[in-house]
């Protein structure tokens, strides 16, 4: 017993290594397409300004589903193009400060009172990032140069059998450590509703490599006897998978008897220490294929409890030193965030 101990608070020394890179590298982005802003929340002819890992950006819809992203830092003389900036009847950008076009990010244009300014090449202009609108989010490429993996999205979004309700949350910490929470086993029996104090800790955990940057852990536990899964799985005890993929999406499955709740989150870094919490949670009970009004009614419970979740979890995080998410003591129940850190490095270190 006090072997096994040692050896996990040997592991907590080395992974002090990798917290302090990570910790170092968090406005590094790593080659995945990550995602910046809701669709539902995309206007058009509205500037959008967007703070992504501490840099700030502005995206604006070109032509139908074209959008353009840039850098929002002025090359004139540093002004926020979204702050004052309008996007005129040729769908351009002019800047708030002086008026200076830019066309798809190439400076074009200076104002001109007495007559309409003609268009010029120049060679200033503000690298573009590539775009993809998803039903859900328009995603951005922040690496301009290697290939990178499609989207990535759980096999629920595509299966009939399943309802989806989604939402998102702004959490005033580093999307690492909101990553890491979504990834710990062991803190459902004491910072939620749902668990279990009677029998809080995880058992029969197996792991399995997804691939070069997924990882999943499955295990057993007993939860809270007034949880959907007890009242309506009727499953005194629940299977659990928890797993990631890189660059922030994760996914926790919950069994119980036949019915299976799949919470999917993607944790989108704004800064140093505020994320935004995008979440979609998946059910195949509470359907009605006759009545949808029950739909409707299962997709607010659904809702409601989820928020409650999203909840607790802030107010514990509230209490989290981002600085200090990593110690020197570890345990076999951290192994799906152990390997999320190793993975994290390894991409870091390639850029």
């Amino acid at each position: 017993m006090y072997g096994r101990q040692l050896i996990f608070l040997g592991l907590g020394f080395l992974l002090k290594n990798v917290a302090s890179f990570l910790l170092n590298n968090n406005n590094n982005a790593l080659p995945f397409w990550y995602p910046l802003i809701p669709t539902q929340e995309l206007i058009k002819k509205k500037i959008h300004k967007i703070t992504f890992m501490d840099t700030p950006y502005v995206c604006y819809q070109k032509s139908n589903d074209t959008y353009i992203v840039h850098s929002d830092i002025c090359p004139h003389q540093g002004a926020s193009l979204g702050a004052k900036g309008v996007i005129n009847d040729e769908g351009n950008l002019q800047c708030g400060y002086h008026g200076f076009e830019f066309c798809d990010g190439q400076f074009c244009k200076i104002p001109n009172p007495v007559k309409n300014p003609k268009k010029f090449r120049s060679r200033i202009n503000l690298p573009l990032f590539p775009t993809i609108k998803n039903k859900d989010f328009l995603f951005f490429k922040p690496t301009t140069d290697e290939p990178i993996p499609d989207i990535f999205y759980p096999p629920e979004e595509y299966d009939s059998n399943f309802r989806g309700v989604d939402g998102y949350r702004i959490v005033n910490n580093n999307y690492l450590t909101v990553c890491e929470n979504l990834l710990d086993m062991l803190h459902i029996s004491y910072v939620h509703s749902f668990g279990s104090r009677v029998s809080p800790l995880p058992s029969d955990i197996k792991t399995k490599r997804l691939g070069n940057s997924s990882f999943q852990t499955q295990f057993h536990y007993l939860p809270n006897e007034n949880t959907i899964s007890t009242k309506v799985g009727g499953a005194p005890r629940v299977i659990v998978q928890n797993e990631y993929h890189l660059p922030t999406n994760t996914i926790t499955r919950v069994f119980a008897g036949d019915i299976i709740k799949t919470v999917f989150t993607r944790s989108i870094p704004i800064s140093g220490n505020q994320t935004l919490l995008y979440w979609k949670i998946y059910r195949n009970f509470w359907l009605d294929p006759y009545f949808k009004i029950f739909d409707f009614i299962g997709d607010w419970i659904t809702r409601i409890l989820m928020i409650k979740t999203i909840d607790e979890d802030v107010q514990m995080l509230k209490h989290v030193y981002d600085e200090h998410r990593v110690g020197s003591l570890i345990t076999k129940y951290d192994v799906t965030i152990v390997n999320f850190r190793k993975d994290v490095k390894k991409l870091l270190e390639k850029e």
